[in-house]
């Protein structure tokens, strides 16, 4: 069991500040944007935070090809404590004065396409609802009373910016660094600028000089290096189908795997759909892996109407339909969305046949 620290009667207080703006607030009603507000009113009385033009620039770049224009974008100084990293918290992404002098512009922007994955797969909110049996009062304080470090700077950072952002789950710190890559493959940086980030941030050996990998939930440094190097093989070969009739063209889009296979169930599900698909009269075909738009089809539902309509004519496609992964009641949720307008159906995953998904999509396209 890891030995817990004392802390200093300064971070003490600034945790029980923080248990006190959340205490009340039940575990599965938690505002993004409130919670978002509050880290950031902290971290603003305990360091240096200011507005830096260059970060707001990359950011916003990043925001633009993420489909996430209301994310705002920070320098911070950690004073003595300060070391190259990157963190977020709902709706703040924050880059520390060490990080913006030792990245380029092109490192840098990776790093803030992480935490846009972050942002993005509301991994915040996901682990607070996860810990919803303890309440965040009490995620919060163990994070602070098992944080390795005696400074009121390393405590601050993990109660306002990695308090459960360091409890985040490995599969949610792979997905940051997925989407991370999906995002500089939409600008057009090679992917070994990830791999270069990933090595200033913690060297090939594994370890990482990050506050955040603490709590050790982050990939092996090495592996994240690897996924990164390796990215031109499997990225833009994620599961996606194109489906072309003479009156239309209907987009497929499955469940997000990262670089694993699907699975067999849904593998067989995927080829008996093209099946009923060719029998309706359409034909398939693979997406354009060149097309600047995979961070956009990662978060297809919550896109707004023109960047639902951006993907949909870079794919060429009148509809577009997203199949989420099972949950707990053994349901998949089929979304068809079209530029302007959207209809969604539940269907049962346990029942679930090729013909009777073919007959789901296509009575929802309007055929």
């Amino acid at each position: 069991m890891r030995t817990i620290r004392a802390m200093s009667f300064a971070a003490m207080a600034a945790a029980v500040c923080v248990l006190a703006a959340y205490s009340p607030e039940p575990a599965l009603a938690l505002n993004e944007k409130e919670a978002g507000n509050q880290y950031h009113q902290q971290l603003s009385r305990e360091y240096k935070v200011t507005k830096d033009a260059r970060v707001t620039e990359l950011g916003k770049k990043v925001g633009e090809f993420s489909g996430a224009y209301d994310v705002e974008y920070y320098a911070i100084d950690l004073g003595k404590d300060d070391q190259p990293n990157a963190f977020q918290t709902p709706y703040h992404i924050y880059a520390t004065k060490s990080l913006l002098k030792d990245f380029d512009d092109i490192s840098l922007t990776y790093i803030l396409a992480h935490e846009m994955g972050h942002q993005v797969g509301h991994h915040l909110a996901k682990q607070n609802k996860k810990n919803q049996t303890i309440g965040i009062g009490a995620a919060l304080l163990g994070a602070v009373l098992g944080v390795g470090s005696n400074s009121l700077g390393g405590y601050a950072i993990n109660i306002a910016g990695g308090a459960l952002v360091n409890k985040y789950s490995r599969e949610q710190e792979q997905e940051a660094d997925l989407f991370g890559l999906e995002v500089i493959h939409d600008m057009g940086i090679p992917f070994a600028k990830a791999a270069d980030s990933f090595r200033k941030l913690g060297g090939s050996s594994g370890g990482s000089r990050t506050l955040n990998s603490l709590f050790g939930s982050h990939p092996l440094m090495k592996d994240r290096i690897d996924r990164a190097e390796s990215a031109d093989k499997w990225l833009t070969m994620r599961a996606a189908d194109l489906y072309k009739s003479d009156k239309q063209t209907i987009a497929v889009v499955w469940p997000y795997m990262i670089e694993k296979p699907l699975s067999a169930n849904t593998q067989s599900l995927r080829d008996g759909l093209k099946a009923q698909m060719s029998s309706a009269g359409y034909r398939h075909a693979a997406p354009d892996g060149k097309a600047p738009i995979w961070a956009k089809m990662h978060r297809l539902e919550e896109l707004d109407p023109d960047d639902v309509g951006e993907v949909a004519s870079t794919l060429g496609a009148n509809r577009l339909v997203v199949l989420k992964s099972v949950d707990k009641k053994n349901k998949a949720k089929v979304a068809v969305l079209s530029p302007g307008a959207s209809k969604r159906s539940d269907v049962e995953w346990k029942d679930l046949k090729p013909q009777s998904l073919a007959s789901s999509i296509l009575s929802a396209a309007g055929q």
